[in-house]
This record gives C-alpha cells, sequence and structure tokens, in this order.
C-alpha cells in the first residue's frame, strides 16, 4: 500500500513539473500577464481530509508552487526538467499544507486545496 502511494506520488510529481516546465515556457514568450490567485474551482480545505468519492475524484490536492525552468520545449529538454531532481527526495517526500522546499535559489510553498465542486454521476459537476 505505502509503495503504491509513493509511486502514485511521484507519478503526480513528475506531472507538475512536466506541466510547469510548459506552462514557464510557453509563458517566457509571452508578456508576464497580472499575477491571479487559484482557478475558482480550487478553495482552502475546510473540513478533515477527503479520500476520493466513489468514482475515483480527487477532491484534495497538494501543489508546489511553479519552478522555474529554462524555457525550451525540445524533446530533450523536457526530459531533462522531469529526470532532474530538484529538491532532496522529490519523489518520496509526502508534503503538508505549508511545508517549504529550497530549490536553486527558490523557496516555494506546499498548499493544500480542495475542488469546490463534486463530480456526481454521469460527470456532472455540483456546487
Amino acid at each position: 500500500m505505502k509503495t503504491h502511494r509513493n509511486t502514485t506520488l511521484s507519478a503526480l510529481v513528475g506531472l507538475a513539473v512536466l506541466g510547469a516546465a510548459a506552462i514557464l515556457a510557453a509563458a517566457a514568450q509571452q508578456p508576464a500577464p497580472a499575477a491571479r490567485g487559484p482557478a475558482p474551482s480550487l478553495v482552502r480545505p475546510s473540513s478533515a481530509p477527503k479520500a476520493p468519492d466513489a468514482a475515483g475524484f480527487l477532491q484534495r490536492w497538494l501543489i508546489l508552487e511553479p519552478i522555474r525552468v529554462a524555457p525550451q520545449l525540445t524533446d530533450s529538454a523536457v526530459q531533462a526538467v522531469v529526470k532532474k531532481e530538484y529538491f532532496p527526495n522529490q519523489f518520496t517526500v509526502v508534503p503538508k499544507d505549508g511545508d517549504k522546499i529550497k530549490t536553486g535559489d527558490q523557496e516555494l510553498t506546499w498548499h493544500a486545496l480542495q475542488a469546490a465542486l463534486e463530480l456526481h454521476g454521469n460527470d456532472r459537476l455540483r456546487a
């Protein structure tokens, strides 16, 4: 069970790093937009932790602030970004809300977020 959780966490961290790299690469080619908060579909958790619902919808997330990377979208550059270890034990650590990590000259914070909407039958979202 613990190995499955660590594998899942590793996959999510890898996807987050890859997604952040793609977003940052695209953003580097455009003027910086005004800062904005999280999506309206995400809010701070207001209750005890929640497991995924019966349909497997993940309601709780721990999101790390974006890691700055070089804005290149070649295959080799993306592979390097995904495989790089940005902080110690990044593929095994289980962070908590407010935990901070240091990578290069950046100090980044983990944020607990909850989906403001829930999935209910036939993929309909309800507040």
